[in-house]
């Protein structure tokens, strides 16, 4: 269970190919006879290959203890594959930039995910606002009591599920490029039994096509993998009520420069995006243990393949500092309405800006991050408010 949901990240030797081969035609000539393999023989395979991807897998009849085995690694691939088959689509994505980023994850989709640690009760807009001491300029949004709510790329359904869930009376819709994530959250969201997301394959760029607005739109990290992250925050910004509040997340230059570095030797090594040169690169990084490749190896994103491909192979990467995202702000009509960031970084920058309005100045976080470089280790976390 272990090696599929880490997507067989483990190095494999010659010696365990060639065994994985006879192995292989030994459960062709049973499942030829009409007969089972033994469990065993077949969870030896499963831990170094999908099973889905064999013509036999749907023949396989593992005893009641396995149940649970052959759900996730044999049904919920079958699954996944007629729910993605209906799904509805609101144009042809044609970007080639989109369509580049669209390929990566049919072929990894990320984040692969089995539960959720959420145990939050659902919140009021009004009540969220004021959890995350967000700083308004219109109170209007507090007014609303059935909010809609756009996911802008919701991968493989952590975020649209955590959304229907937190949000009372809410009504989610949930976008992305990758029709495999998609069928990915659908089938999470079916087992959860959450019944107020649609999901949907569609670009940002192709959003306004919708002719909806929303009162909350949710886009974390999916802006620093278009062409031009500027165009498509317009867009989700168009779609976007009046005093609507938008929650982003975006790369900070300074807190990746270890995977700037990563990168670039990822390119000076001629490596390419295949998930063995990914593997590859994984483990020279885990031999090595440079300063920079330190870094990576204590993040989570290090302990499976498609996390790992997302954090040093992605195929479109734009990064930022926050004056940047205070003048983007700025050209959008968008007021900054305050960061999320963990208990000990608001402690720290509270000790050294005293005022409550220190939590919503820009320069005041940018000379804090400029001392600080691992502030926004994974993202810049932060809401903003339609003026």
């Amino acid at each position: 269970m272990q090696c599929f949901i880490n997507e067989y990240l483990y190095k494999e030797s010659d010696e365990e190919t060639l065994a994985l081969k006879r192995l292989e035609h030994s459960i062709d000539l049973t499942f030829s006879k009409n007969l089972q393999p033994e469990p065993f023989i077949l969870l030896c395979l499963a831990s170094y290959r999908p099973l889905h991807t064999y013509d036999w897998s749907q023949s396989i009849s593992l005893p009641n203890q396995f149940q649970n085995v052959s759900k996730t690694l044999i049904h919920d691939f079958f699954k996944e594959k007629k729910l993605s088959s209906e799904m509805p689509m609101l144009d042809e994505i044609i970007d080639e930039v989109s369509s580049n980023v669209r390929q990566q994850y049919e072929q990894n989709p990320y984040p692969k995910w089995t539960d959720l640690k959420s145990n939050y009760e659902p919140l009021t807009i009004s009540e969220l606002v004021k959890k995350l001491k967000l700083k308004l300029t219109n109170d209007v949004i507090n007014t609303v009591i059935c909010p809609d709510i756009l996911i802008a790329g919701c991968g493989t359904g952590k975020q649209s599920i955590n959304a229907a869930s937190n949000y009372k009376n809410s009504n989610v819709l949930a976008i992305d490029l990758s029709l495999r994530s998609l069928a990915y959250a659908k089938r999470k969201t079916q087992e959860l039994d959450i019944n107020n997301i649609e999901y949907m394959q569609a670009d940002i760029l192709d959003l306004e096509k919708l002719d909806k607005q929303f009162n909350i739109i949710e886009c974390g990290g999916v802006l620093h993998h278009m062409k031009d992250p500027m165009a498509g925050w317009q867009v989700l910004m168009n779609c976007l009520k009046p005093g609507g509040l938008m929650r982003v997340a975006l790369y900070s230059e300074l807190a990746r420069e270890h995977i700037v570095e990563a990168r670039n030797e990822t390119q000076g090594l001629g490596i390419g995006k295949k998930n063995f040169e990914i593997k590859s690169f994984r483990n020279m990084v885990a031999k090595l243990e440079k300063p920079h490749h330190q870094k990576i190896i204590e993040t989570s994103d290090f302990y499976d393949l498609s996390s790992f491909q997302d954090l040093v192979f992605h195929t479109q990467e734009h990064r930022f500092t926050i004056m940047q995202i205070e003048e983007m702000l700025s050209k959008l009509g968008m007021d900054f309405c305050g960061f999320e960031v963990k208990n000990e970084i608001l402690i720290k920058f509270k000790l050294e800006n005293k005022t409550g309005a220190d939590l919503y100045n820009l320069e005041k976080w940018n000379l804090f991050e400029e001392m600080n470089k691992d502030t926004f280790m994974t993202m810049y976390s932060f809401w903003c408010q339609k003026i």
